[in-house]
């Protein structure tokens, strides 16, 4: 029997470590502008949930991180550089 239970507990773990976490907005190939240090990081995703900005980073590693919960939303763009 704890063999059986084995077998079932890999392939939940598994599909666990492959569960994407979900935001509201996902912008893609942005380039952040880091004030503090005074340069530019291209290529860059940024991850929105609600009214909290929850991710900066790589837009390959917050692409496979996150997924949308709805697509085509409206933007309205506050400050644009």
């Amino acid at each position: 029997m704890p063999c059986l239970l084995a077998g079932l507990a890999a392939p939940v773990a598994a599909s666990s470590a492959q569960a994407r976490e979900q935001v509201d907005l996902l912008i893609h190939g942005a380039s952040v502008v880091d004030v503090a240090r005074g340069r530019v990081s291209p290529g860059q995703a940024v991850a929105v949930r609600g009214n909290d900005i929850v991710a900066v980073g790589p837009d390959r590693t917050l692409s496979k991180r996150f997924t949308l919960i709805a697509e085509n939303k409206a933007l309205l763009p506050l400050y644009v550089a």
